[in-house]
């Protein structure tokens, strides 16, 4: 394990979240997943998962990360239970044959539970460390509710690539108001 990097904790959110709403009545408490921790995968593909991660995920005491790859990054998904009843309650609301139905229901089919052992460690399926192309390091991210797990590399271009779309639409003329130019 190589450690937290500088950016990385995870916090009590105060007055940011309604559970299931997007919005909040201050004083209520939503944990998040948040920073950037790095740590080693070791031979049988074990990696521990930092330890704010664990916290909000409930472990050790037996409950489970799971995890499942995003559309199309190099990367895997991770959250606990809550996300993926989310995700079913949204499948519950669509057509059972529109796009964004088949789309959740591949989701759930790679999904896989990963439990933790006494160290706090998962495995990693080989299927799943090839699929994020991560060699020896696991990036774990922050992503409010869920977080990413990348190769540090592939972490660093694809924030650049977000940087990059972020700064050219900064750069962007102001649309028109209406009306003829001068």
């Amino acid at each position: 394990m190589t450690g937290s990097l500088d950016r990385g904790d995870v916090h009590l959110s105060q007055g940011l979240m309604e559970a299931g709403h997007g919005t909040c009545r201050w004083g209520c408490s939503v944990a998040l997943f948040l920073g950037q921790f790095e740590n080693k995968i070791d031979k049988k593909g074990r990696v521990s998962v930092p330890a704010p991660f664990r916290s909000i995920l409930g472990a050790p005491t037996g409950n489970v990360a799971f995890f499942f790859p995003p559309d199309k990054s190099p990367s895997l998904e991770g959250g606990g239970p809550d996300r993926l009843e989310k995700l079913q309650e949204r499948l519950d609301q669509l057509g059972e044959f529109t796009p964004e139905y088949q789309r959740l229901q591949l989701m759930f089919n790679d999904a896989i539970e990963l439990p933790f052992d006494p160290e706090g460690r998962i495995m990693l399926p080989r299927k799943q460390i090839e699929r994020a192309q991560i060699d020896e390091i696991a990036l774990f991210v922050g992503s409010g509710r869920t977080f990413q797990v990348w190769a540090p590399a592939n972490y660093a271009a694809h924030r650049e690539r977000v940087e990059q779309v972020q700064n050219a639409a900064a750069n962007l003329p102001p649309a028109s108001q209406g009306g003829a130019a001068a």
